[in-house]
């Protein structure tokens, strides 16, 4: 995986390359725990706040996940492999990069 873009609702895409911040947040998202075996659908409905993070090699999009925030929970939701929550700190963490914190 070279890059990873994240774009949060209606705002613009960010693409991450640098490596560094491509291992932050890898090692972001393992942290999370899974609460669900499966997940139904392509796309989210019925959420506050959706971060589309994408993992991108050789300028294709070889997964995605959808980051979540409803309601003061927190939440990762890969399509058709499962639901894992996360901690609002670390939801914060990658919500700093479309920040360009």
């Amino acid at each position: 995986m070279e890059r990873i873009s994240l774009k949060k609702n209606f705002d613009r895409q960010i693409l991450i390359s640098n490596k560094e911040d491509v291992e932050t947040i890898l090692h972001i998202l393992k942290d999370a725990k899974s609460i669900s075996e499966s997940g139904e659908m392509d796309t989210l409905i019925r959420v506050e706040n959706i971060i589309n993070v994408d993992f991108i090699s050789r300028d294709h999009v070889i997964s995605r996940l959808f980051l979540c925030e409803d309601k003061g929970k927190y939440f990762i939701e890969q399509p058709y492999n499962g639901v894992y929550t996360i901690f609002k700190e670390n939801y914060d963490l990658i919500e700093n990069f479309l920040k360009g914190n």
